[in-house]
């Protein structure tokens, strides 16, 4: 395998060869725009060469590429004929940019499939010094000559390789990065410990245990506390709402050893009477031990709290009522939403 510098200047010394095609495009080129195998298209060059059009003829808007190191300028829109399949039959072709050595030429092309009643995709042909072509869009074409587009272009990307863990405003282009197109993500809010307020008539009490601190609702008793939020802006739906709490003594491992928890859920803008949603959560005890905390979802579907509304969340525990026969250690009410940003 032969080693080659470029480009050099002067006499024919060493790498000091007369430039070439070959030199030009098939090495440097390809190598400096990544221009090789179905990457062809260059980003925000004109209008990209995208494919447009649902019958013949189709149109590719103007753009640049550069396929297999050569470069390829379209100042214009270019259209292309497709042909129908005969009746019965549907076909697929392929837009590609194609690059043929023996006419020196990179022009727009259709390569054209074979109709039948389950059609198959066409190649691209990509030969060294022979043809190579990039494609831009596959047709699927039925006999009445209507098309289905599918978009099918790599755009060159330089090559390089970004380094680990580094993201910079320069490795993307303006706008390619918004709320919008980041993905939805969950996010949590816990109210605990000090956040977490009892209830001025009927309040839970704090208690310091042996590993964590909590908020005990007694058995056979009605105990109650709140908890507060902020919704947060860039929220997608509706907020859901969790208890965390650990039981004092195991369950049984058998029947069913309910503790009520009921709650109330005020929600809406400063200064606005709140909407109220109330409902109860029966947590199984049965095979709940007293070293795990545990969480119970609430299923208050109708919380259709907004961006910057208050929810208030008033947690109860009617011990006269439920079948779980001990106290229970309430860590917490967690909010969550799924957000934009």
């Amino acid at each position: 395998m032969a080693e080659r510098s470029l480009f050099w200047d002067g006499t024919a010394v060493g790498d000091a060869v007369a430039v070439t095609q070959t030199h030009l495009h098939d090495w440097f080129y390809r190598s400096v725009i990544n221009g090789t195998g179905n990457r062809g298209p260059i980003k925000g060059w004109r209008d990209e060469l995208e494919v447009t059009g649902i019958s013949s003829p189709i149109t590719v808007t103007p753009g640049g590429a550069c396929v297999y190191g050569m470069l390829f300028d379209s100042d214009s829109a270019t259209t292309v004929n497709v042909s129908t399949p005969t009746s019965g039959t549907s076909r697929y072709d392929l837009i590609v940019v194609r690059r043929t050595w023996a006419v020196q030429e990179v022009r727009i092309a259709r390569v054209a499939g074979v109709a039948g009643v389950i059609p198959a995709v066409p190649a691209v042909t990509q030969t060294t010094g022979t043809i190579w072509e990039v494609p831009l869009a596959t047709l699927l074409i039925d006999d009445a000559g209507n098309i289905a587009m599918t978009n099918t272009r790599e755009f060159c990307t330089y090559t390089t390789e970004w380094p680990a863990n580094i993201v910079t405003a320069g490795m993307y282009e303006e706008g390619a990065i918004s709320a919008a197109l980041r993905p939805d993500l969950v996010r949590y809010d816990l109210k605990g410990a000090g956040q977490f307020t009892p209830d001025n008539v009927t309040p839970c009490t704090r208690a310091a245990g042996a590993s964590y601190d909590f908020w005990n609702f007694a058995d056979a008793a009605f105990n109650r506390g709140w908890a507060y939020f902020l919704v947060p802006e860039g929220i997608v739906g509706n907020p859901t709402f969790y208890i965390w709490s650990t039981p004092v003594v195991n369950g049984a491992g058998a029947g069913v050893e309910n503790c009520q928890f009921d709650y109330s859920i005020y929600y809406g803008s400063s200064g606005t009477a709140l909407t109220n949603v109330a409902g109860t959560v029966n947590a199984d005890q049965q095979l709940r031990v007293n070293t795990t905390p545990y969480a119970d979802q609430v299923p208050a579907a109708g919380v259709a709290a907004g961006a910057g509304q208050i929810v208030a969340y008033r947690i109860s525990r009617d011990g006269v009522a439920d079948s779980y026969n001990s106290a229970m250690q309430v860590h917490g009410v967690e909010m969550r939403w799924t957000a934009d940003a």
